[in-house]
């Protein structure tokens, strides 16, 4: 069921078309560590934070899935409401003066609330950042029109007063989604007057750019609604097609190791 974030994202897509230039308590993580540093390598971000100090105080920030308003190939796109999520979590993590709560921990609450991922009012998603343990939970959408163009919005709560806390978009060709997510991250880090990242979040080096990248994250996208379904076999085989596609990206890779070595 389309969610009513959606639904509006639809209308204000319509209305106003999509730009077509290039984009410029739970344990949590605040950065690459050794065991994501590939991961993060993928966003842009090459760097390894320094083990933070104890008690970590740091600002912990969660994301929860993306809404998908696709205008066309719903189906296709689906899978980017948890993809879109990954990835944001993966470009947060440059700012090693926060925390970032792991997708896989986000899942397992989800699941063990019975709570539908795609069913999630706003109140909800306050109360999962409460039981997450986060300050900061952040929400959003995406539509892509016929054209293959897309508009990705996301906002923050503070999850203790439940206040607003920040707008941001990013529009661009969805083939450049790569790219997208790192901009939308940086932009969210700013409204929301998270500590500033202390480098771009794409200092490092960028995979080469593949043709056929979407298609490669749409695959890890769909690997990771098959793992959160217990389906390891086929998460591993969309895995594997989304290395055909894309060698270099790291997520997938990640995510291929974590699978195989799990019993």
């Amino acid at each position: 069921m389309q969610s009513f974030r959606a639904a509006a994202l639809v209308s204000v897509f319509l209305a106003t078309g999509v730009a077509c230039g290039k984009s410029s308590g739970v344990a949590a993580t605040g950065g690459p560590t050794p065991e994501t540093a590939s991961s993060a390598a993928s966003a842009g971000d090459s760097r390894s934070c320094p083990r933070p100090s104890q008690p970590d105080r740091r600002p912990t920030v969660a994301v929860m899935y993306f809404d998908n308003g696709a205008l066309t190939n719903r189906t296709d796109f689906a899978p980017l409401s948890k993809g879109i999520a990954d990835m944001m979590v993966v470009s947060l993590r440059a700012n090693c003066r926060i925390r970032v709560v792991e997708r896989e921990q986000l899942q397992r609450l989800l699941a063990e609330q019975n709570i539908p991922a795609d069913r999630i009012d706003a109140a909800t998603r306050v109360r999962i950042g409460r039981l997450l343990g986060a300050q900061h939970m952040i929400m959003g959408a995406f539509v892509v029109d016929p054209r293959d163009q897309m508009v990705i919005t996301a906002s923050a709560v503070d999850v203790e007063t439940s206040e607003h806390e920040a707008d941001v978009d990013q529009r661009d060709a969805a083939k450049n989604l790569l790219d997208m997510i790192p901009a939308l991250a940086r932009k969210l880090n700013d409204a929301m007057k998270l500590p500033a990242m202390q480098t771009p979040v794409y200092e490092g080096a960028r995979p080469v750019k593949r043709d056929d990248e979407l298609l490669a994250i749409r695959l890890y996208s769909r690997a990771l609604e098959e793992q959160d379904r217990g389906n390891k076999a086929r998460a591993i085989d969309l895995c594997r097609a989304a290395l055909e596609k894309f060698p270099s990206y790291a997520p997938a890779q990640q995510a291929l190791r974590k699978l195989q070595a799990t019993g």
